[in-house]
């Protein structure tokens, strides 16, 4: 009797390959993280089950520790434009907004600008932030003009 075991295959027929489960593919992998974080438009074109969506999602989930933002659609489960428009913009919604909205809310607590926001378009989030910036600023000034 041996004690070698038989070798493992690598590749899961089937399932989509995460982590040790996706193998050789570095060099399409660099390739594709490249183009999307230079925003370039690509097409990932194979026959059926040859990995193309365990590449894009293995090349969104290393840029996603990255920190880079993304969103992505199941173009299988939207059949209709009406469908695809509201899958997409879920997926925007949830992938690119709201970590963006996380992200800069320190920056307004620290600046003292809550601004209920949930019902303005962003001209008139902008707006509203540069109207509290100026009036914060003639307040700096009126203060050091009184102590001067």
């Amino acid at each position: 009797m041996s004690d070698r075991s038989e070798p493992k295959n690598p590749f899961r027929y089937g399932a989509l390959a995460f982590d040790e489960a996706f193998t050789d593919r570095e060099r399409e992998l660099r390739e594709l993280k490249s183009d999307i974080r230079n925003g370039q438009d690509v097409v990932v074109f194979a026959p059926r089950r040859y990995g193309k969506s365990s590449l894009v999602l293995k090349a969104l989930q290393d840029l996603r520790r990255q920190g880079v933002l993304s969103a992505q659609v199941d173009l299988m489960t939207a059949p209709t434009k009406e469908k695809l428009a509201e899958k997409l913009a879920k997926a925007i919604h949830e992938g690119i907004a709201s970590p963006l909205y996380r992200a800069r809310e320190p920056f307004y607590r620290r600046a003292d600008l809550t601004v209920d926001t949930s019902a303005l378009g962003p001209d008139q989030v902008a707006a509203r932030i540069a109207l509290l910036l100026a009036e914060r600023t003639r307040g700096a000034g009126a203060a050091r003009a009184a102590g001067a």
